[in-house]
């Protein structure tokens, strides 16, 4: 029987054991099953799981152990950008905004 228990945003990230940033990066580029109900979104655990599932034969066929979502890049792989800006305040705002999606920033 298929389990209609639905979750909050906050229930799935708990249960993943990921951030709240990561839950909704997986949202936004479909990797993970999720309704938008108003404002909110919402995931039957069913699917979660299933989901879950799908996931670890992928690691396993290529011989690698899965690795948590939440692991962030090594430096020489994530994008690196450099931000120009007479205004102080857009700069510190896009340095920090840019860092929390786990962007190497360079400020000038």
């Amino acid at each position: 029987m298929i389990d209609e228990t639905f979750l909050t945003t906050e229930e799935v990230l708990e249960y993943l054991q990921v951030n709240l940033r990561t839950v909704y990066r997986l949202i936004k580029a479909g990797k993970i099953p999720a309704v938008r109900v108003g404002r909110q979104w919402r995931f039957r655990k069913g699917d979660i799981d299933a989901w879950l599932d799908n996931q670890r034969p992928r690691a396993a066929a290529r011989g690698a152990q899965a690795v948590p979502a939440t692991r962030p890049a090594p430096k020489a792989l994530r994008p690196h950008i450099l931000i120009v800006d007479d205004e102080a305040s857009i700069r510190d705002l896009l340095a920090k905004t840019l860092a929390l999606a786990e962007y190497d920033v360079d400020v000038a």
